[in-house]
């Protein structure tokens, strides 16, 4: 997110036309699960999303969401560490339908 702050710049160190990069840690959370926001199915209440079952069967679970990054999103209830969720387009999917799950691994250094 871009946004313009007021410095004190008594010594005038900083000079009209500099910017600088700054990030900033709201709250920070271990060990925790998180899914790529394209797991979601919308963001209207109830949110769901699709999980294969132990019989390769999608099956629609609702689930909470915590914190949230520009790519991924705490999900504090409604998934196990396990769980193999479809991640993408969903519209020709449907809870029962059969499926032959692939595994996608996370990103080097990102979180999971």
């Amino acid at each position: 997110m871009e946004t313009e702050v007021d410095l004190p710049n008594p010594d005038s160190v900083v000079k009209a036309g500099m910017f600088g990069y700054a990030t900033l840690v709201l709250e920070r959370r271990q060990a925790v699960l998180t899914l790529p926001v394209q797991a979601l199915a919308g963001r209207s209440s109830p949110v769901t999303v699709l999980v294969v079952g132990r019989d390769k069967r999608l099956e629609e679970r609702q689930v909470n969401l915590g914190l949230e990054t520009p790519d991924r999103i705490e999900v504090p209830l409604g998934l196990n560490d396990n769980d193999m969720v479809v991640i993408g387009a969903r519209s020709s999917l449907r809870a029962g339908l059969l499926v032959e799950p692939k595994l996608q691994l996370p990103a080097a250094g990102g979180a999971h």
